[in-house]
């Protein structure tokens, strides 16, 4: 009978420090799952910022997509005026006209003044 109580207390020891390593390893794992985590939440957070920052981009690309297409419309508009324009003005072929036109800029007293030459 006394061998069989030494036996269940070796037994009860031997249980009793697998408990104790089990527990530390699960405390472990705790700490490596919670610095899990708020890595997690963090890269969540980078990658929701992310994309609202694509977005924001996205949208910018296509306002100024389309501000190009509005420049490249009247570009397109103001040389179909030119050559109606040109074509419009009869020339003698006697003589040429000849201009000559430059424009300076100068700041004086703040107000910016523009002159031009012929």
């Amino acid at each position: 009978m006394q061998s069989k109580i030494d036996l269940l207390r070796e037994i009860n020891l031997k249980l009793l420090a697998e408990i104790t390593e089990l527990r530390k390893e699960n405390a472990k794992i705790k700490a490596e799952n919670a610095k899990l985590k708020y890595a997690l939440e963090e890269h969540e957070a980078r990658f929701t910022n992310l994309e609202q920052r694509d977005k924001e981009k996205t949208t910018l690309i296509t306002k100024l997509d389309s501000d190009i297409r509005k420049i490249k419309q009247e570009q397109n508009a103001v040389n179909i005026l030119t050559q109606s324009n040109n074509t419009s003005i009869p020339r003698s072929p006697n003589y040429s006209i000849t201009s000559q036109s430059s424009i300076l800029s100068s700041i004086e007293g703040g107000f910016k003044t523009i002159r031009l030459f012929y």
